[in-house]
């Protein structure tokens, strides 16, 4: 099926549309690809709420990583600088919501940003002129650096640092609960908690909800540990470290989490923990049915 072919069922398309832009292959009935050209007639023929999904390049529908590839937080600091408001910004993804009585002129907006954009892009225009309040705040990082380098860059290094295999292997796993949340925040009200680094908190019992955004969903609910075979939710949140220092300007928004810095400057992930002391068995984890507090 040709993509000007492709269509959602009729009943989904009244309900949710969702309209993803970008140069993909042809995809299965579930998704309807559009050109940018086409949004305007997508725009006026649902009365409802428009959610439009658009793919940047980096990553096919399958998930694998391409050899080169423009990140999308890239893309939303870029249209932000123009004054358009991007409601979610994923490694290659962004989220636009069109509301009710959208005009002409408000997605048209979004779809010169994105054809500036891609010009900027090609012609590898000097971030100076492109994103001057980036390379004032952070001259040293990104001084003489074009818009195409540091998209290739930011690309590269999550391919190094493998940050979307590490998410997704986080988001699969379910950590160990050691105590109900009430329990954990029993202990934090008495201050029997501490702070440490990401990297140390193997084995050791969260005392608050660690939610990365997005997805907006907790990888760690209070009272939750990763032992030794979870540590993908631990490699989570040290690829997003990681990637915060190389990229200043682009730091990750993960609830529960702290940032220090260290002498460098470099960003420093700290959680708290529960003190190692004993703690009340999860309901969970015994024949008691568990309370509402402990369901995520």
């Amino acid at each position: 099926m040709s993509r000007s072919q492709t269509q959602l069922p009729a009943d989904l398309a009244q309900r949710y549309p969702v309209l993803i832009v970008a140069n993909a292959p042809e995809t299965d009935d579930n998704i309807q690809v559009r050109s940018v050209k086409s949004i305007a007639s997508v725009l006026h023929e649902h009365e409802v709420e428009v959610e439009w999904v658009v793919l940047t390049p980096g990553q096919t529908l399958n998930g694998q990583m391409e050899n080169s590839g423009i990140p999308a937080p890239l893309v939303s600091s870029f249209l932000s600088s123009r004054g358009i408001v991007v409601e979610k910004t994923e490694p290659y993804s962004i989220l636009v919501l069109f509301s009710l009585g959208v005009t002409k002129g408000k997605w048209g907006s979004l779809i010169a940003g994105l054809m500036e954009f891609k010009k900027h892009y090609e012609s590898n225009s000097p971030l100076k002129q492109v994103l001057p309040d980036l390379v004032d705040n952070h001259a040293e990082r990104y001084s003489g650096m074009g818009l195409k380098e540091l998209a290739e860059a930011m690309h590269q290094d999550m391919i190094s640092s493998q940050m979307l295999h590490n998410m997704d292997a986080a988001f699969t796993l379910l950590p160990d609960p050691v105590a109900s949340p009430r329990a954990t925040y029993a202990r934090l009200v008495k201050g029997e908690i501490e702070q440490i680094a990401v990297r140390d908190m193997i084995d050791r019992t969260v005392a608050v909800q660690i939610v990365p955004y997005p997805p907006g969903i907790p990888l760690m609910m209070p009272g939750e540990k990763a032992g030794a075979d979870k540590k993908a939710i631990v490699d989570d949140l040290l690829a997003m470290e990681l990637f915060d220092g190389h990229f200043p300007g682009f730091e990750h928004d993960n609830h529960g989490v702290e940032i220090e810095r260290n002498s460098q400057g470099r960003p420093i992930y700290k959680v708290y923990v529960v003190k190692n002391q004993d703690l009340a068995p999860c309901p969970t984890t015994s024949n008691q049915a568990p309370d509402s507090g402990s369901m995520r």
